[in-house]
């Protein structure tokens, strides 16, 4: 092999590696575009987790608002529960006492009726005793009369 052939070869060789670290080089550039597209998506995804957050953050202060608003929607509910039963219980009571008033009542209009129908007894024997007396007294007169 002639030196001219040698160095032709590597040339050629040389060439050839050019030729693939160029391509090398290309690639490389293309995986560094590739990862900083990756790079910039994973900044977006970051980016949406951070907002999600934020979201959650908020979800969460609303569930903790809501927690409380309940349990005063359930404090105000057994306030008025215990103020039901109560007035129920009062009404059961004012019933009762109802009853026993009504019951009352009838019997003062049994005593009514029956004291009426005495009176009425007593004003017809008071007729009879203002006629027997009546006609006494006129046998009185009479009598005394003829005793004369």
């Amino acid at each position: 092999m002639t030196e001219r052939e040698l160095l032709e070869l590597l040339l050629e060789k040389v060439t050839g590696m050019d030729t693939k670290i160029t391509n090398i080089e290309t690639e490389q550039q293309s995986m560094k575009k590739d990862l900083r597209g990756l790079k910039d998506d994973l900044q977006g995804v970051k980016d949406e987790q951070k907002s999600m957050r934020v979201e959650l953050q908020g979800v969460k202060d609303g569930q903790q608002s809501m927690t409380v608003e309940l349990q005063n929607v359930k404090s105000q509910l057994d306030e008025n529960t215990q103020l039901t039963r109560a007035i129920y219980d009062r009404q059961e009571v004012a019933d009762a006492k109802f009853e026993a008033l009504s019951m009352d009542v009838n019997e003062l209009h049994g005593k009514a009726a029956y004291n009426s129908e005495k009176i009425d007894s007593v004003a017809e024997d008071q007729k009879s005793t203002n006629e027997i007396l009546g006609e006494h007294e006129v046998s009185i007169r009479t009598l005394r009369r003829r005793a004369v």
